[in-house]
Protein backbone atom coordinates (compact mmCIF):
# COMPACT_ATOMS: atom_id res chain seq x y z
CA UNK A 1 0.00 0.00 0.00
CA UNK A 2 2.71 2.84 1.41
CA UNK A 3 5.05 1.42 -1.05
CA UNK A 4 3.46 1.56 -4.15
CA UNK A 5 4.94 4.55 -6.74
CA UNK A 6 2.79 6.68 -8.68
CA UNK A 7 2.21 6.42 -12.56
CA UNK A 8 3.57 9.63 -13.53
CA UNK A 9 6.33 10.87 -10.80
CA UNK A 10 7.80 6.91 -10.75
CA UNK A 11 7.98 6.39 -7.66
CA UNK A 12 6.14 6.56 -4.41
CA UNK A 13 5.11 9.55 -2.85
CA UNK A 14 6.81 8.71 0.84
CA UNK A 15 9.81 8.14 -0.47
CA UNK A 16 9.77 11.67 -2.52
CA UNK A 17 9.07 12.96 0.75
CA UNK A 18 10.80 11.55 3.52
CA UNK A 19 14.28 10.15 0.78
CA UNK A 20 13.89 6.27 1.39
CA UNK A 21 11.04 3.91 1.35
CA UNK A 22 9.13 3.19 4.70
CA UNK A 23 9.41 0.33 6.85
CA UNK A 24 5.85 -1.10 7.67
CA UNK A 25 6.60 -4.38 10.42
CA UNK A 26 6.40 -6.83 7.78
CA UNK A 27 9.12 -5.52 6.06
CA UNK A 28 11.53 -4.89 9.15
CA UNK A 29 10.96 -8.73 10.16
CA UNK A 30 11.87 -9.83 6.79
CA UNK A 31 14.60 -7.69 6.81
CA UNK A 32 15.52 -9.51 10.08
CA UNK A 33 15.10 -12.70 9.42
CA UNK A 34 16.60 -12.90 5.55
CA UNK A 35 19.65 -10.65 6.68
CA UNK A 36 19.30 -8.03 5.34
CA UNK A 37 19.19 -5.92 8.07
CA UNK A 38 20.83 -6.52 11.02
CA UNK A 39 20.16 -3.04 12.85
CA UNK A 40 23.17 -2.81 13.97
CA UNK A 41 23.59 -0.35 17.36
CA UNK A 42 27.01 0.11 17.13
CA UNK A 43 27.97 1.96 14.33
CA UNK A 44 26.07 5.68 14.27
CA UNK A 45 26.44 8.17 12.21
CA UNK A 46 26.45 11.90 13.30
CA UNK A 47 23.17 13.78 12.75
CA UNK A 48 24.49 17.00 10.59
CA UNK A 49 25.65 13.57 8.26
CA UNK A 50 22.41 12.10 8.29
CA UNK A 51 20.68 15.38 7.36
CA UNK A 52 23.28 15.31 4.42
CA UNK A 53 22.45 12.21 3.37
CA UNK A 54 18.74 12.71 3.31
CA UNK A 55 19.19 15.88 1.15
CA UNK A 56 21.20 14.53 -1.21
CA UNK A 57 18.64 11.39 -1.30
CA UNK A 58 15.99 13.64 -1.34
CA UNK A 59 17.37 15.90 -4.35
CA UNK A 60 18.11 12.74 -6.42
CA UNK A 61 14.32 11.60 -5.76
CA UNK A 62 13.33 14.80 -6.98
CA UNK A 63 15.04 15.43 -9.87
CA UNK A 64 13.92 11.92 -11.13
CA UNK A 65 10.40 12.58 -10.24
CA UNK A 66 10.47 15.48 -12.04
CA UNK A 67 12.17 14.04 -15.13
CA UNK A 68 9.84 11.33 -15.02
CA UNK A 69 6.66 13.54 -15.06
CA UNK A 70 7.76 15.31 -17.97
CA UNK A 71 8.09 12.47 -19.69
CA UNK A 72 4.67 11.32 -18.45
CA UNK A 73 2.85 14.30 -18.95
CA UNK A 74 4.29 14.28 -22.65
CA UNK A 75 2.84 10.84 -22.84
CA UNK A 76 -0.28 11.87 -21.43
CA UNK A 77 -0.85 14.90 -23.71
CA UNK A 78 0.18 12.58 -27.02
CA UNK A 79 -2.85 10.31 -26.12
CA UNK A 80 -5.47 13.03 -25.14
CA UNK A 81 -4.45 14.42 -28.78
CA UNK A 82 -4.82 11.30 -30.44
CA UNK A 83 -8.51 12.15 -30.74
CA UNK A 84 -8.92 15.92 -29.92
CA UNK A 85 -10.84 17.66 -32.89
CA UNK A 86 -9.36 21.63 -33.47
CA UNK A 87 -12.94 23.58 -34.28
CA UNK A 88 -13.60 26.87 -36.38
CA UNK A 89 -16.59 28.19 -37.56
CA UNK A 90 -17.53 30.87 -39.48
CA UNK A 91 -20.08 33.84 -39.05
CA UNK A 92 -23.38 32.94 -40.44
CA UNK A 93 -23.03 28.39 -39.79
CA UNK A 94 -25.44 27.08 -38.42
CA UNK A 95 -24.28 24.91 -35.10
CA UNK A 96 -25.91 22.75 -33.00
CA UNK A 97 -25.26 23.76 -29.13
CA UNK A 98 -24.58 21.43 -25.41
CA UNK A 99 -26.81 23.50 -23.39
CA UNK A 100 -27.94 22.23 -19.56
CA UNK A 101 -31.69 21.18 -20.32
CA UNK A 102 -32.73 21.37 -16.49
CA UNK A 103 -31.16 21.83 -13.36
CA UNK A 104 -29.06 18.53 -13.17
CA UNK A 105 -25.69 19.35 -14.48
CA UNK A 106 -25.51 16.10 -16.06
CA UNK A 107 -29.19 16.16 -18.16
CA UNK A 108 -27.15 18.07 -21.10
CA UNK A 109 -28.87 18.47 -25.22
CA UNK A 110 -27.62 19.24 -28.19
CA UNK A 111 -29.87 22.25 -29.04
CA UNK A 112 -30.22 24.12 -31.87
CA UNK A 113 -29.76 25.29 -34.95
CA UNK A 114 -28.24 28.72 -33.79
CA UNK A 115 -26.47 31.16 -36.33
CA UNK A 116 -22.25 32.12 -35.56
CA UNK A 117 -23.28 36.41 -35.46
CA UNK A 118 -19.64 37.30 -34.35
CA UNK A 119 -16.05 35.20 -33.45
CA UNK A 120 -14.72 36.75 -30.18
CA UNK A 121 -11.34 34.85 -29.91
CA UNK A 122 -10.71 31.09 -32.16
CA UNK A 123 -12.52 29.01 -29.75
CA UNK A 124 -15.39 31.27 -28.37
CA UNK A 125 -18.87 32.73 -30.48
CA UNK A 126 -21.36 34.72 -30.06
CA UNK A 127 -24.39 32.60 -31.59
CA UNK A 128 -28.07 33.71 -32.30
CA UNK A 129 -30.25 31.06 -31.01
CA UNK A 130 -33.98 30.18 -31.88
CA UNK A 131 -35.55 31.93 -29.31
CA UNK A 132 -33.29 35.21 -30.47
CA UNK A 133 -31.21 35.20 -27.68
CA UNK A 134 -27.41 35.39 -27.38
CA UNK A 135 -24.88 33.75 -26.15
CA UNK A 136 -21.17 33.43 -26.32
CA UNK A 137 -19.90 29.61 -26.28
CA UNK A 138 -16.92 28.24 -26.27
CA UNK A 139 -15.82 26.00 -29.51
CA UNK A 140 -16.34 22.76 -26.85
CA UNK A 141 -20.18 22.87 -26.89
CA UNK A 142 -20.47 23.75 -30.45
CA UNK A 143 -20.94 21.76 -33.41
CA UNK A 144 -21.85 22.17 -36.92
CA UNK A 145 -25.11 21.18 -37.95
CA UNK A 146 -26.53 19.67 -40.62
CA UNK A 147 -30.20 19.16 -41.68
CA UNK A 148 -31.13 15.78 -42.07
CA UNK A 149 -34.45 16.43 -44.03
CA UNK A 150 -34.75 18.79 -47.25
CA UNK A 151 -38.57 18.24 -47.80
CA UNK A 152 -41.08 16.38 -46.30
CA UNK A 153 -44.14 15.23 -48.58
CA UNK A 154 -46.86 13.36 -46.29
CA UNK A 155 -45.26 10.50 -44.79
CA UNK A 156 -42.41 10.65 -47.53
CA UNK A 157 -38.31 12.38 -47.05
CA UNK A 158 -37.06 13.82 -50.22
CA UNK A 159 -33.94 12.97 -50.81
CA UNK A 160 -31.92 14.99 -53.43
CA UNK A 161 -29.10 13.66 -55.65
CA UNK A 162 -26.65 16.52 -54.16
CA UNK A 163 -26.92 15.38 -50.71
CA UNK A 164 -24.23 13.01 -49.47
CA UNK A 165 -24.79 12.41 -45.76
CA UNK A 166 -27.18 9.53 -46.52
CA UNK A 167 -24.08 7.88 -48.43
CA UNK A 168 -25.83 5.66 -51.17
CA UNK A 169 -29.50 4.87 -51.34
CA UNK A 170 -31.17 2.54 -53.31
CA UNK A 171 -33.36 4.19 -56.05
CA UNK A 172 -36.44 2.99 -57.64
CA UNK A 173 -36.50 3.75 -61.32
CA UNK A 174 -39.87 3.68 -63.48
CA UNK A 175 -38.80 0.41 -65.27
CA UNK A 176 -39.26 -1.28 -62.03
CA UNK A 177 -42.92 0.13 -60.90
CA UNK A 178 -45.84 -1.88 -62.25
CA UNK A 179 -48.35 0.12 -62.41
CA UNK A 180 -51.17 -2.52 -63.11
Amino acid sequence: MHESKTETIGVNPFVVIMGSNPANPMKILKDIWTGENQFSRTVRKSVSKLLVELQTQVQEIHDYADDHTDVEQQRYTNQYNKTAVDKHFQIGQQLIVLIPDSTNKFLNRWQGPGTVVSVKSPYSYLLELEQGQHRWLHADKLRPYHARVNALIGNCTVVYEADEEFGTLPMITPDHVDMN
